[in-house]
């Protein structure tokens, strides 16, 4: 959120957070406190009328037909093999109106097998021309 807000220049209600689950179950949640103290979970008439001061948080299937000029889609699923969660998929990519950026959990793989124990995961980021793996 940070490099978006205080590098990018844009202001903290441009920017929504977008995730499959409720802000306390989600990953916004565990962040350091004084990112969480940027971030206001959304109801459905503030999501109407962002607020300026703060980046908003919304349920994904909260915030179809709406948008924002940056969104920071976390904790979305993997695609399933038959499809699933390509509405979702669809909904959480398609409310950016200039920046889209993932952040995922991604197991470390090497040869099919995880390259430090089956539970090692890496923190990710996608922006629209880039992925980090932090």
């Amino acid at each position: 959120m940070s490099e978006f807000i205080d590098v990018g220049g844009l202001t903290p209600g441009s920017v929504t957070d977008l995730a499959p689950v409720d802000f306390a179950e989600s990953s916004i949640s565990i962040t350091p406190r004084d990112a969480v103290s940027r971030v206001r979970p959304l109801d459905e008439y503030s999501m109407r009328d962002m607020p300026k001061d703060k980046v908003g948080f919304a349920k994904i299937g909260d915030f179809k037909g709406l948008e924002n000029e940056a969104i920071i889609v976390v904790d979305l699923p993997p695609p399933g093999k038959n499809g699933e969660n390509r509405a979702e998929h669809y909904v959480a990519m398609s409310r950016a109106r200039s920046v889209l950026s993932l952040i995922f959990w991604s197991v470390n793989q090497v040869d099919g097998r995880s390259a430090k124990g089956s539970d090692e995961r890496e923190l990710g980021q996608c922006t629209f021309d880039r992925c980090i793996a932090s």
